[in-house]
């Protein structure tokens, strides 16, 4: 057994016998008394070798990490002063709750000593701290505190409150939403301050080191800061970037998912284009202005892409939303059923073959004032004495247009 493995089972076998001591002695022993390294859930102390879980949390001795699962409580301390374990994280699932009902005002509801801390969680998790008897919400010495991906809420209203989340080295910020309240809301003693994955509505405290909020350099010493901040933000509320939301809901770029029968691809953070139709038995195909992904995510639908609902034979009526720009080639070719369409106000251009052979074709509304492109042959092919309703202040235009898109510009009217 190497010297690493030797020191970690002696140390797992101490803290046992501590405990146990203090068990059936009836005696309470400080924490620090016993060891330099443990992590303690509201007093009761614990070691970092063996795995554990309480009411609300669970601590993997194989990876350092606590996970807080619906918590509540009123504090947590990792002191880590020559255990060898450099980084520890705290995974938060659903809400977590901290509040001191002691008459004593307690360092941090979180705290961090000797190594590096990453506080992370998802979508749906939160981290809430109580208004009083805390200096610190969350207070990382002697590392760097990380805060990612989950809701926040931080609001301090008593005079011992100093800091919403401090290091005395740097403090990395990639998603938090949410609020934080305090003296100094954000406050590095010593290091950056890097947030990315959230705007923020006030620059955020920051002190003797190089300051790095939303990718701007605000100086290298709290004088030169003082002049740009004015003064240290009391409280600053965070939101996710349309980025970091797509990024925590697992989506990426060219992922595809379907909504009303619609299937949809993710082509930016924003946007999404109609790449088919789930149930190509349906009659009616209506492309929305957005689409929700779900409560708090939503697309702008911007495009229908080649071959998207080609040869959809059953389908009679079409109706496109005015966020549509374009519609690639044989998007509706060949839909033989269809008897009219309603394209929105956004739409610029229409490729070639778009409409083709969809000879019942009767009646095309086009809203749009936008068109700047319609490609040959977009709408050959279709029923004979076909409509193509277009604004009276575009007809002139539009016909030469769609002078090499239609069998016979004479079929452009007023609408």
């Amino acid at each position: 057994m190497n010297t690493n493995k030797q020191m970690n089972l002696f140390r797992g076998i101490l803290v046992f016998l501590t405990v146990f001591l203090m068990m059936i002695t009836g005696k309470s022993m400080d924490a620090k008394a016993v060891t330099s390294n443990y992590f303690s859930i509201d007093g009761s102390m614990n070691s970092f070798d063996i795995s554990t879980n309480g009411d609300g949390w669970k601590w993997d001795a194989s990876t350092n990490n606590l996970t807080l699962t619906k918590f509540t409580g009123s504090e947590i301390k990792i002191i880590s002063s020559d255990s060898g374990i450099s980084n520890f994280m705290i995974t938060l699932s659903g809400t977590n709750s901290f509040t001191n009902d002691s008459s004593t005002v307690i360092d941090a509801a979180i705290y961090c000593e000797g190594a590096n801390l990453t506080i992370c969680g998802d979508s749906e998790s939160k981290l809430i701290v109580g208004r009083t008897k805390y200096k610190n919400a969350v207070s990382c010495t002697g590392g760097n505190l990380t805060m990612m991906n989950t809701g926040i809420s931080i609001k301090f209203t008593d005079s011992n409150a100093e800091h919403g989340l401090y290091s005395d080295n740097a403090i990395y910020i990639d998603g938090l939403e949410g609020t934080i309240s305090a003296t100094k809301a954000v406050y590095s003693d010593g290091g950056l301050i890097s947030i990315s994955g959230s705007t923020i509505d006030k620059y955020v405290a920051a002190c003797n080191g190089i300051s790095c909020i939303n990718d701007k350099d605000l100086g290298t010493s709290c004088t030169e800061l003082s002049t740009f901040l004015n003064n240290i933000s009391k409280e600053v509320t965070f939101t996710y970037t349309a980025d970091k939301k797509v990024e925590m809901a697992g989506l990426s770029i060219g992922k595809t998912f379907n909504d009303d029968n619609i299937k949809y691809k993710l082509i930016s953070s924003t946007e999404v284009a109609v790449v088919g139709m789930v149930d190509k038995k349906k009659k009616k195909i209506t492309i929305p202005d957005t689409v929700d992904f779900s409560q708090d995510i939503s697309f702008n639908v911007v495009s229908i892409t080649k071959d998207a609902f080609k040869k959809c034979t059953n389908v009679k009526k079409l109706v496109i939303g005015n966020n549509v720009t374009e519609i690639e080639k044989r998007a509706f070719r060949g839909c033989t059923s269809l008897k009219t369409a309603t394209i929105g106000t956004g739409l610029t251009t229409i490729r070639s073959f778009a409409f083709k052979d969809c000879k019942n074709l009767a009646t095309v509304t086009i809203k749009s004032t936008k068109l700047t492109t319609v490609e040959k042959k977009a709408f050959t092919s279709i029923k004979t004495n076909a409509t193509i309703k277009v604004k009276s202040s575009k007809l002139k235009a539009y016909k030469k247009l769609f002078k090499k898109a239609v069998k016979k510009v004479s079929m452009l009217k007023k609408m």
